[in-house]
């Protein structure tokens, strides 16, 4: 988006279309794939959805398409079911693990920072567009 470059936009809509494909029902993304987008372990990198979810709101601002919009609000539904708001341990109220389950492949039995931060971040910018766009 900052260089303006077609050939990187078109690249970078062929692989959110294709994580559109093979997102769960549940909103989350598989932590890992093959190179024909099938997944190859039962464990979400819950990093890498903000992550996307950012990614494809973007895509709805850029494109105006309501699948993009649609699968980062599923996303964003998936992680705030993950998260425990009402834990007494302050570290880990709200949130995010590096992986669901927590014994996933990536950060396992961890709750990090920047997943929380990105995770804040996909919340604020859905909200922004959906100031001005949703029902």
């Amino acid at each position: 988006l900052i260089l303006n470059e077609k050939k990187y936009l078109d690249a970078a809509q062929v692989t959110a279309d294709s994580l559109l494909m093979v997102q769960h029902s549940n909103g989350s993304l598989s932590g890992t794939f093959n190179k024909n987008w099938s997944s190859t372990g039962k464990w979400s990198c819950l990093t890498g959805n903000a992550q996307i979810s950012i990614i494809l709101l973007k895509f709805f601002r850029l494109k105006g398409d309501e699948k993009y919009l649609k699968a980062a609000q599923n996303i964003n539904y998936f992680l705030k079911s993950t998260q425990d708001i009402q834990h007494s341990n302050p570290g880990i109220r709200g949130g995010i693990k590096g992986c669901y389950p927590i014994n996933g492949q990536y950060n396992n039995y961890r709750y990090l920072n920047w997943a929380t931060k990105f995770f804040v971040d996909a919340l604020i910018l859905e909200n922004s567009i959906c100031e001005s766009t949703c029902h």
